[in-house]
């Protein structure tokens, strides 16, 4: 399990708490977001209804792990010149209001810019390097779901030197972008949004990390080992976020 108990002698807010009301049992987060709730039948609280709300403690603490998810150190790490864009698709399915920008070289952006729900947005991903890389791209909402955007790259976005791609692309090479939706179980405040956050996982050698979209495979894989082979990987991790509206 990714759960422990919150100790009153430990600093800070815990990661999530479960409370009773009236016949339901309620999640919020540290930032008081309702994220999900389950009823009761009545005023005892049934083992059932107890495990379904750890299991959404844990995927929420899973995500969170994802989120604190850095790049390699001493060999592992990956020097890299990797330049992410996320926005909004205007009018004719061109590229409109721009989110964040996560420059080149690893870090974190956590942009006040705000999507509203419904809104499609694209993500532009440039390689301004003189390598090859890989891009592996994760969404993980407030709730905790994470959501592999990138899947049908099961090994990575394929990214030459100074080549670029666009998540959000049609069929036809049309912009028609990723559609934003306010997440499940979640409660919706007016005037408050909530983070959407995306982890790009960057590195020299195709590798199919899938496991980090499934709690389960994470606890038995945690390693950035490529598929053939035990072949020492480099990777660095970056993170963006904005602001997503109800």
């Amino acid at each position: 399990m990714f759960l422990k108990f919150h100790n009153k002698d430990w600093q800070g807010h815990p990661l999530v708490a479960l409370r009773k009301k009236k016949h339901r049992i309620v999640l919020t987060d540290c930032h008081q977001n309702q994220i999900a709730s389950h009823a009761l039948n009545g005023n005892a609280v049934q083992p059932e209804i107890l495990r379904a709300a750890l299991r959404d403690a844990e995927k929420l603490a899973h995500a969170q792990r994802l989120l604190n998810l850095t790049g390699g150190g001493g060999v592992e790490a990956l020097p890299h010149s990797v330049k992410i864009t996320v926005g909004l698709v205007g009018e004719n399915n061109a590229e409109g209001r721009q989110l964040c920008e996560v420059p080149e070289g690893e870090g974190t952006v956590a942009s006040d810019s705000s999507a509203s729900d419904g809104e499609s947005c694209y993500i532009k991903i440039h390689n301004r390097g003189k390598e090859t890389v890989y891009v592996s791209v994760f969404n993980v909402n407030v709730a905790g779901r994470v959501t592999w955007i990138s899947a049908s790259f099961a090994m990575g976005i394929d990214l030459p030197s100074q080549m670029f791609y666009t998540i959000g692309h049609g069929e036809f090479s049309s912009l028609e972008g990723i559609k934003l939706s306010w997440p499940s179980g979640v409660v919706a405040s007016e005037g408050r949004g909530v983070r959407e956050n995306l982890v790009f996982i960057i590195s020299n050698r195709e590798v199919d990390l899938r496991q980090l979209s499934e709690p389960q495979e994470w606890l038995e894989k945690k390693d950035m080992t490529p598929e053939r082979g035990r072949v020492t990987v480099q990777y660095a991790v970056k993170h963006a976020s904005f602001v997503l509206e109800p």
